[in-house]
């Protein structure tokens, strides 16, 4: 820096108050400013540089923010309008982004312009005090000629303006110029800062408008990362409004800030709303009202959005009967047979699979102290036995975390779901019906299955043992959502998701399973099941939820942009299928063709009309999803459209076993293994869970990210690398604060980045998805990194033009969201068995996946994305009878 080296007047407290990180906002840098039309004067050469036009940008959507400051904003704004010559200060100690928070005050102000003073740049290009002087002066009086219509940002305002040493000239002028009413500055400081600067300099301070903000205010801030966007009618209810009877009633769910403030009471008894119930933790209720009324509540500021009340569904794919030639030999190639997999004997003379299936019990040996423990497939392959061997068998099962199954109910006479030890009660402890069908029975038959993936036991008879779940001591909380026929509703799931909240600490729910989904046509921002799936990840719920199977359409075309509410939510664990061909090793391990695929296409409509398509990089991982065998419920319609399904019709009811696909089967066995994690370690947040899956994950060879995020579930690597994670990280952690356990002074041994299964060894991602790029780096073990704390989600980090990660929202102390260190991407990554371990680019994200207006129905062109692949429009996402689901009813992948 010129000028540090030729002045040594400057104290070096001056230069550390000036000095102010994270200049670049967006893509936009301080040699291209937009000049300020405003001013009398014409903006010269010297303020274009050492000025960014806040205003402007705000103006031309050129600078990139979310709102999350609007009560301090608003308060800042309203200081600033008129003829006022005070100067807020805004006292804040947890050190917030000043650069949205001004973005948001040049939003609300009307008759002045906001300008960002960058005092770094002025030290950088001068070569003495007087030159950097000279160059200040210029800029005050660009500003004082605008008579009042421009406003100075200066960042830290108390170290710019405040008692300073008599060498640092360059502070008196920012000073006098206040002092002399000649121009209006904003700014930020510490509360004690603001005293020992300004305040003690009593004729110093009346220029000054100090602002604080009490507990309830940062409570209303930190609420706002909840803010909604665009049109407050949701796509598909806006389209009713055109098409039905004006008087024709129709049931909405109605989201707002408080559900029982008596502005929104009387707004809703005007326009005759009859409340049919309401989820206060939520601050949703679900409403029923006439078409033509929709308009008129939309309007009142109380209702913040209306959305259709949909249908949820379960998102599995029913196993199809095995067609024969005229040999009698199945007709599929690599067919995965519903016969035990090969840790278990079996009778393979036969080619008839309802033979093998009424014979299986016949198969099974009795363990004995001389026979090897039967291990089932799921834990095998994905990685559970190895780590229990590694630790030693004990306490390893999920032992005291609560799992909450949001399905179609749990047939908790089972016996798969007996207690874990003599005498324990059954481990499904609550059960409770959300359909109004008044019974929590499993009458479909999904749910029972799901629950026994993630927490079946094999403690009543060895012969389940090739198909337990992944954490069999987990206990279980039934919330029945999905009706006899395997269908519920929106306002049902959010009932149970609101009673999640409610319980969570009686039954110490820590994972909340939800194999089910609905057409993701809203963006996240304003679905209501995405928003609930938030509310309780930022509560400590870790929630995973299934991408849905609409990887493929009736035809059988691979399809793109298909993946379900709420699996569109960022903060979920969003979970695709995998194909493991029955094989324990995972080298011939693929994703299958019915997994729902990215990116998201949901999407918000602005005042222009425009859609803006939320386009994230889904689903995070895969898991096996394919022919899955576990419990079957006594009653199941399933069952009885589809007997194939059935493994075992010959044996006493509440021990029968069934087959599905889908990646309903997928995610339970995520939630098991989330189970493992936070039982090794209980103060893991949920994004730190989430980290440790994408991280440890396995990247399958020819398949990209949009089909299968960081890769295959590995869960001996993510219990390795959870155990290493301290659990005394202080609360609040600082950026960077070391992470793991294993560490010295100056460095940290992270656990090998690889792990081997049945004898095959691979490598883990060392990767996260972060929306629509990713970040990559040995940091994100080692280091505390911000996006791991709780209210948080890991995509607030973005990547910024000098590659540094930052917060788009919520700043920490040192302005930075990840540690330095961190390596980021911003293009989709191809899964080659090189993914984001080695960076080989796929698709730049920046051109497709961030187009607002990329057209629905587009390929997103060959040999970037892939000439049989088509981008599904969002009016295909309306309904779910164009779902290919429903045309393959009882397919799994071969």
């Amino acid at each position: 820096m010129k000028f540090l080296k030729t002045s040594t007047t400057i104290s070096m407290l001056l230069i550390a108050s000036l000095l102010m990180p994270g200049f670049v906002i967006g893509q936009t840098t301080y040699d291209s400013k937009p000049r300020v039309e405003d001013s009398k004067k014409s903006a010269i050469s010297v303020t274009n540089k050492y000025v960014q036009d806040i205003t402007e940008l705000v103006r031309k959507g050129q600078f990139n923010y979310e709102p999350y400051y609007i009560a301090e904003a608003k308060k800042v704004a309203d200081s600033l309008k008129g003829t006022s010559v005070k100067n807020p200060v805004l006292i804040e100690d947890s050190n917030m982004d000043f650069d949205t928070l001004l973005a948001e005050v040049a939003a609300k102000l009307t008759d002045k312009k906001v300008w960002k003073l960058n005092v770094y740049q002025i030290f950088n290009d001068s070569e003495s005090t007087e030159q950097a002087i000279e160059k200040l002066n210029e800029v005050v009086s660009d500003v004082e000629n605008s008579k009042g219509k421009i406003v100075l940002a200066v960042e830290n305002i108390s170290g710019a303006l405040g008692k300073m040493p008599q060498q640092a000239e360059i502070a008196k002028v920012l000073r006098n110029a206040v002092a002399e009413e000649k121009i209006q500055v904003v700014g930020i400081s510490t509360a004690q800062d603001f005293e020992n600067q300004i305040e003690q300099d009593k004729d110093f301070s009346k220029h000054f408008a100090k602002i604080t903000f009490d507990k309830s205010d940062k409570k209303e801030t930190e609420d706002e990362r909840y803010s909604f966007v665009g049109d407050k009618v949701s796509p598909d209810l806006r389209q009713i409004i055109g098409t039905r009877n004006p008087n024709e009633k129709v049931k909405i769910i109605l989201q707002a800030d408080n559900i029982n403030n008596s502005q929104l009471a009387s707004v809703l008894k005007n326009n005759q709303v009859k409340i049919i119930s309401k989820m206060s933790a939520l601050n949703v209720m679900e409403v029923e009202m006439r078409v033509g009324l929709i308009e008129s509540v939309a309007g009142n500021n109380v209702a913040k959005h209306l959305s259709l009340n949909k249908q949820v569904k379960s998102t599995q794919k029913k196993k199809k009967k095995k067609k024969k030639d005229d040999k009698g030999n199945d007709g599929n190639k690599n067919d995965n047979s519903s016969s035990p997999p090969p840790s278990t004997s079996s009778d393979n003379s036969s080619n008839d699979s309802t033979v093998q299936a009424s014979n299986w019990w016949d198969s099974w040996k009795q363990p004995s102290s001389s026979t090897p423990k039967i291990v089932s497939h799921i834990e095998e392959t994905s990685g559970a036995a190895d780590l229990r061997e590694l630790w030693g068998e004990s306490d390893t099962y999920g032992d005291g975390i609560g799992i909450a199954v949001l399905d179609s109910g749990i047939t908790d006479s089972h016996k798969m779901f007996i207690g874990s030890t003599d005498g324990a009660p059954n481990r499904v402890v609550y059960n409770k019906d959300f359909t109004g069908e008044g019974t929590v029975d499993d009458l479909y038959g999904h749910g029972t299955h799901v629950a026994a993936l993630a927490a079946g036991t094999d403690r009543y008879s060895s012969k389940f043992a090739p198909y337990i779940g992944i954490a069999k001591h987990a206990n279980l909380i039934d919330l029945r959502v999905l009706d006899k026929n395997g269908v519920g509703t929106v306002s049902g799931t959010l009932q149970a998701l609101n009673k999640i909240l409610k319980i969570k600490d009686k039954y110490n729910i820590k994972v909340a399973n939800l194999s089910l989904g609905t057409p993701a046509i809203e963006s996240y921002r304003n679905d209501p099941l995405c928003r609930a799936v938030r509310r309780l990840v930022d509560a400590g719920v870790v929630v995973v939820v299934a991408a849905g199977n609409d990887g493929k359409d009736a035809s059988g075309n691979k399809v793109y942009g298909r993946i379900h509410s709420p699996g569109n939510e960022p903060s979920a664990i969003t979970v695709g299928a995998a194909n493991t061909f029955q094989t324990h090793g995972r080298s011939d391990d693929g994703v299958t063709t019915f997994s729902s695929r990215g990116p998201t296409r949901s999407y918000w409509v602005d005042d222009d009309g425009v859609k803006n398509y939320d386009n994230l990089v889904k689903p995070d991982i895969v898991a096996p999803g394919n022919r899955v065998v576990a419990a079957q419920s006594r009653v199941s319609s399933l069952v009885d459209s589809y007997p194939q399904i059935s493994l075992a019709s010959a044996v006493s009811p509440n021990e029968e076993l069934m087959e599905l696909s889908g990646t309903s089967m997928a995610a339970p066995i995520v939630s098991g293994a989330v189970a493992l994690l936070l039982q090794t370690n209980p103060k893991l947040t949920p994004n730190m869970v989430k980290m440790s899956l994408m991280y440890t994950a396995q990247p399958l060879a020819g398949f990209n990210q949009l089909e299968q995020g960081a890769g295959l579930l590995n869960v001996d690597g993510a219990g390795r690398l959870v155990q290493r994670i301290r659990q005394d990280l202080p609360s609040p952690t600082p950026l960077g604060t070391t992470m793991m356990t294993f560490c010295s002074e100056t460095f940290c041994i992270p656990p090998i980045p690889k792990t081997m299964i049945a004898g095959e060894w691979f490598d883990w991602s060392q990767g996260i998805m972060l929306n629509t790029g990713y970040a990559k780096g040995a940091e994100l073990i080692t280091k505390y990194q911000k996006v791991y704390d709780m209210g948080m989600m890991m995509s607030d980090g973005m990547v910024m033009s000098d590659g540094i990660m930052m917060s788009d929202r919520k700043m920490m102390s040192d302005r930075k969201m990840m540690s330095d260190g961190i390596m980021m991407s911003d293009g989709i990554m191809m899964s080659d068995g090189r993914t984001i371990a080695d960076g080989t680019l796929f698709i730049d994200y920046s051109s497709q996946l961030c187009s607002i207006n990329m057209p629905d129905g587009s390929v997103f062109g060959d040999g970037i994305m892939m000439s049989d692949g088509i981008m599904m429009s969002d009016r295909k996402l309306k309904s779910d009878e164009v779902r290919s689901a429903s045309n393959v009813l009882v397919t799994g992948d071969n």
